[in-house]
């Protein structure tokens, strides 16, 4: 890609120079190379020059405006995407912290939110997430820890809007994120976690689940 544009470049370059060189050559080949010493001469001369360089000149100027115009262009899109995955690390960091502290609290039926979540939704097949004994406990889980299950799909929110970055070059965007997750929540629980945000919403939150294998396919 990069060499190709490079290439392009040269190309629009040389066709500059091309241009420029164009009308003297003509008259070049025209009158020949003597250089003449009547003073009307060098008027005729600067006369068709002016008038070949004019629209000459004025196209390239407008050129060279374009392109400066497409380089800010490029560079104000760079500044806001720079500034777009800054503030989306930044709210990661956030709701990572939240997700921590939510898995640790204490639920009304005993053991924190972790431990009820592994237990619960932890290595279950897809049959056993659309079963309606664990759609309750899910509903009970988040009647006793609402933040869990708002924050995890907060963080996916995030996840999505990266995801474009992720087949491409800057994809380091999408994974960079995506390892500090693991950082922080395992993988077991971000495993039950995502297996939980399924069963509570009944498979309608459409997401590229990253922990949970039976989620992925």
């Amino acid at each position: 890609m990069a060499t190709t544009k490079r290439l392009g470049y040269v190309g629009l370059g040389a066709a500059v120079v091309v241009a420029l060189l164009l009308p003297i050559a003509a008259l070049i080949w025209q009158f020949g190379f003597e250089i003449s010493g009547k003073p009307e001469d060098w008027a005729q001369t600067a006369t068709v020059l002016s008038g070949a360089y004019g629209p000459l000149l004025s196209l390239l100027t407008l050129g060279v405006l374009f392109m400066q115009v497409r380089l800010q262009r490029q560079t104000s899109d760079h500044v806001f995407e720079q500034a777009f995955v800054q503030t989306a690390r930044t709210d990661i960091e956030f709701f990572l912290v939240k997700i921590d502290a939510a898995l640790d609290a204490p639920t009304e039926g005993g053991g924190t939110a972790r431990e009820r979540l592994l237990a619960a939704f932890a290595r279950r097949t897809l049959d056993e997430l659309k079963s309606e004994a664990l759609r309750q406990e899910a509903l009970r889980l988040h009647a006793s820890n609402p933040q869990l299950y708002s924050t995890w799909t907060s963080i996916y929110t995030i996840l999505i809007s990266l995801s474009w970055y992720k087949n491409t070059t800057y994809g380091f965007h999408f994974y960079t994120p995506v390892q500090k997750i693991v950082a922080i929540v395992p993988m077991k629980v971000g495993a039950a976690l995502d297996n939980y945000i399924w069963c509570h919403s009944q498979g309608e939150l459409r997401t590229e689940y990253q922990f949970s294998t039976i989620l992925m396919n």
